[in-house]
Order: C-alpha cells, then sequence, then structure tokens
C-alpha cells in the first residue's frame, strides 16, 4: 500500500486529509446452506473474529449504481458459544433449514485502514485489504488477493463525490479496476478450482 506521505500527496487539492493507517487482522467465515440459498437470495452470513471479538453479520442484496455499491448491513456481537443471534436468524431470508447452516469459505485479512474527512470530521474510510482465502474441511485449499476499498463514513450529501475524490487519488499511485463482485464472490469463485 502506498505510504501515508504518498496518500497526503495525493490528495493534495481536494480539500480531504488523510489519518494515519492503522492495522487489524481478522478472520471472516461464511455460511450457507448446502444448496446455496443465502447466495441464491444475494445475502451473505458471516461470522468475524478479531482479538477484540466476535461478530455475526448478515449482509442484504447489494444495489449498484455505476461503480458505488451499496447493501443493508446488520451486525451483533456474539455471546461465548454463541452461534447465532436471535436478531441475525429473524432477519435471514426463509431457508429449508437454518440448522443446515455450515462454513463455505474463510477469508483471513490484514487490513490497513485510513480514514479521509475534512473540516467536518471522517468521511470515507480507505483500506488496503491482503487476503487469504481458504475452504473449510478443504487441506491445502487456499488462494490470495488484494484488495482496495472505500466506504462511507458519513451521511454527508457530498459524501460520493468525497469517495469518488479518494479513489481517483489512490488510483494516482496504484492501479485500481472497479469490482463488480464482493470478497465472498471472489473467494468462492477462486476456491472452486480445488472442489
Amino acid at each position: 500500500m502506498p505510504s501515508r506521505a504518498e496518500l497526503e500527496a495525493a490528495v493534495e487539492g481536494t480539500g480531504l486529509e488523510v489519518g494515519a493507517p492503522t492495522v487489524e487482522r481478522y478472520v471472516d467465515v461464511y455460511f450457507d446452506t448446502p444448496t446455496g440459498e443465502l447466495r441464491a437470495a444475494g445475502v451473505a452470513l458471516r461470522q468475524r473474529h478479531r482479538p477484540s471479538g466476535a461478530y455475526a453479520t448478515l449482509k442484504g442484496a447489494a444495489t449498484q449504481r455505476g461503480d458505488l455499491y451499496s447493501r443493508p448491513e446488520l451486525e451483533v456481537p456474539l455471546d461465548d458459544g454463541q452461534e447465532w443471534p436471535a436478531e441475525v436468524l429473524v432477519a435471514l431470508p426463509p431457508l429449508s433449514d437454518v440448522a443446515a447452516l455450515a462454513p463455505v469459505a474463510e477469508l483471513w485479512v490484514e487490513r490497513v485502514r485510513v480514514e479521509a474527512g475534512d473540516a467536518r470530521g471522517p468521511l470515507a474510510e480507505l483500506a488496503f485489504d491482503a487476503v487469504e482465502c481458504r475452504s473449510p474441511g478443504v487441506l491445502g485449499a487456499s488462494v490470495t488477493f488484494n484488495e482496495v476499498e472505500v466506504e462511507a463514513l458519513s451521511d454527508e450529501p457530498d459524501v460520493e463525490d468525497v469517495m469518488r475524490a479518494l479513489a481517483d487519488a489512490v488510483g494516482t499511485l496504484v492501479p485500481l479496476t472497479p469490482s463488480s463482485s464482493s470478497k465472498l464472490e471472489r473467494a468462492l469463485a477462486l476456491l472452486a478450482a480445488f472442489a
């Protein structure tokens, strides 16, 4: 990833300032039924394991407008030994058998996170992710990829402009290609070679 000095130089003239990078490592385990009912419904169900705690997340179907994606997300802390919080189970699309949910992919992520904003405060987050995808239960089934995400941190009316300016600035430092797939979709496509 670019250095902070490179990022600061890249955003010069945009009115944005970048904060100090922070590093986070976590493991995302995605679940689905054996017949892929969640994937067919366009939703994703995961458990995120951080050193500070575990969380259950349900991501709704994505909507796309140009190269911008949005999707509803419900994230609930997991208590020790808890598999799925009631709020998440209630929000799931109808499934043939909730008990049949099983891991379909593990994503081991190292994220370097940088906030960007102006006098109003943080407006967007820039994340440089190094992702190792593993197929649960398949020895040696592992692939890696890198991804850059720009995510809104504010509901200011110009946040989309801020995100585009940030992406354009980063694009002067590293080659960026808009993606039409999520991390999970990319992981499953890459891991299909091991099936």
